[in-house]
Parts: structure tokens; sequence; C-alpha cells
């Protein structure tokens, strides 16, 4: 099945394609949430913008993010750096979540649905 294009804009990272938009979450309150999703939709995040600094995090929610095996089986959520200026998203932001998302060197600390790292 297709992704919906509209409304939706397009970046390619590396050669490969997603698409990505902002729009309000009614699951948190309607604040304004990132959604970026690869062509083939095995890559899929959404991040919430104007995140509190110590608790900012992306939520991985399909099968392919380096250094996370087991996502895809539930939504796994991972701290992130702050990927908007001010409260603004441009592609150039997208660009580096996409390639912090794939950076093999990266350090991925998992959280909770409030941001707070899981206990091993």
């Amino acid at each position: 099945m297709a992704i919906a294009t509209k409304h939706r804009r397009r970046i390619s990272v590396k050669g490969r394609n997603f698409l990505w938009y902002v729009r309000e979450d009614d699951e948190h309150f309607f604040l304004p949430m990132l959604h970026v999703i690869s062509e083939d939709k095995r890559f899929i995040v959404a991040y919430l913008l104007n995140q509190c600094d110590t608790t900012r995090h992306l939520v991985v929610k399909v099968h392919e993010f380096p250094g996370l095996p087991e996502a895809g089986h539930c939504w796994k959520r991972a701290l992130c750096p702050r990927w908007e200026i001010g409260s603004t998203i441009t592609p150039a932001s997208v660009r580096q979540l996409i390639e912090w998302c794939f950076d093999p060197n990266r350090r991925l600390t998992l959280v909770d649905w409030m941001g707070n790292p899981l206990k091993n």
C-alpha cells in the first residue's frame, strides 16, 4: 500500500527517499509532532516538538532502526538531540534526524513514554 503524499514533503538522504510532515497530535494535547517515513515504510519515527531538554525523545514505530534489534514489536522511545530551531522544523533538521537515526556510532538510551530512562 502506498503512502499518502498530500501535505507531505519529500527528502532524499544517502539515496533513500523519505516523506515528512508536521501535524498536531491528538494524543499529545494537540502539540505539533514531526513524522518521518521511508517510502518502503520500514522506517517510521515521530518526534514531538518543543520537548524538555532532559527528556527529549523520539518514537520508533516500526522495524528498521539501527542499534535497536527489537524495533517493530511495540513502539520504542530513545533520547535524542533537539531537531527544531525555535519551534520550526526545516528540511535540514529532518535530514539531521534521519542521519542521526542511521548513525552506527550514536548512543542509544531507551526511555519510557515520558522520556525517563528505562531501568535494565
